[in-house]
This record gives C-alpha cells, structure tokens and sequence, in this order.
C-alpha cells in the first residue's frame, strides 16, 4: 500500500527516501492513536499533520543550517553552538 501511494509523488532519492518514511508512518495505526487519544488532536488537525509531514519530505532544501542548532537545543542535544544561536536568536526579537 505504502509504495503505491508513493508512487503519486514522483519523488526522487532522498526526497522519495522520505515520503517514503512519512507515508508509511501516516499510514500506521499507532501513528492516529498517538495524535488523537494520546496528543488530544481532533481527526482533521491529524490529517492535517499526516498530510503536512508527508509534503514537507519532498522539499529538495534541507533545512536551513541555522534551523538544526534550534532543533538539537529543543530536543536535549544542544552545545555551546545551539546555545549561543539560541541566545543570539532570542536577543533580537
């Protein structure tokens, strides 16, 4: 199922490696329970996250090299780097 419906995107190599991965996690059981029971999402708002990851994995840009030190800082894995963007970042708002 999963790679019938990748095959609608038309996506090539890393991007096709994603969509891949997000349409096969969009399409896991355990993924819905998660979003609606668990993170308290109505069936819309699930779709629409499913729907919003599986066309983000075909953006061909990674991401923006001063968006990674925010996402490692927010998941626990900052260093001196993240944290001075971070301040940096803060400060100028």
């Amino acid at each position: 199922m999963r790679d019938l419906v990748v095959r609608a995107f038309r996506a090539r190599g890393a991007a096709k490696r994603r969509v891949r991965a997000a349409i096969g996690h969009a399409l896991s059981f355990d993924a819905w329970r998660s979003l609606c029971r668990e993170q308290g999402l109505s069936r819309s708002a699930a779709v629409d996250v499913m729907v919003r990851m599986v066309v983000d994995g075909l953006a061909t840009d990674p991401l923006p090299r001063r968006t990674k030190p925010l996402v490692r800082n927010r998941l626990g894995g900052g260093d001196q780097e993240s944290r001075t963007w971070m301040a940096s970042s803060t400060s100028a708002r």
